[in-house]
Parts: structure tokens; sequence; C-alpha cells
């Protein structure tokens, strides 16, 4: 009569797998806090730039050519 097999224990890969998703939970709770900013003190400014003048660019164009 062969012994039956004990079934290996997975309880230290559950563990460290649940580990994992705690601690990525509280990063994203984390950063959820950290990004709203603080309440009630939202400004918006809204600047209109003008475009600057363009200079014209003098340029000489020689064109050469010869006879047939």
């Amino acid at each position: 009569m062969t012994a039956p097999r004990r079934r290996r224990r997975q309880r230290p890969i559950r563990t460290a797998v649940a580990l994992v998703v705690v601690f990525a939970i509280g990063l994203v709770a984390g950063e959820a806090l950290h990004g709203s900013g603080p309440s009630g003190r939202r400004q918006t400014i809204v600047r209109t730039l003008d475009p600057l003048p363009l200079v014209p660019v003098e340029r000489t164009v020689t064109v050469t050519t010869t006879a047939p």
C-alpha cells in the first residue's frame, strides 16, 4: 500500500501575493489622495499671446544661364 501524497503548502505564495495586492492598493489610494490637491482653491488663468511680427528676410538671388 502506498502512502497518500501530501499537498505542498501554498501558504507562503498566497501570503506574498496578498502582500503585493495590499501594497498596490495602498499605492493607488495614496496617489489618488495626493493627486487631488487642495479643494476649493482652484484658479484658472487664461492668457492670450499676440504673435511677434515677422522680420522680412532680405535675400539676393543670382541666376546665371549660358546661351546655347
